[in-house]
């Protein structure tokens, strides 16, 4: 077998691999579908009180 085989079989395992130790680590946090939308919420939160700060030193108000 030629390299380009084997590393694209490498890419393939190592996807599988990581996909999953994601998906592991999703679950562990965020059980459930409302633990996700909290969390989702409180990122949102969050980047709008960031841009709160920031977009008036940019445009000087």
């Amino acid at each position: 077998m030629g390299y380009r085989n084997r590393q694209h079989r490498w890419q393939k395992l190592k996807m599988i691999v990581l996909r999953s130790k994601v998906g592991d680590v999703s679950r562990a946090v965020f059980p459930t579908a409302k633990e996700k939308f909290n969390a989702f919420l409180a990122v949102a939160g969050l980047l709008s009180a960031i841009a709160a700060v920031i977009v008036p030193v940019f445009t000087g108000d």
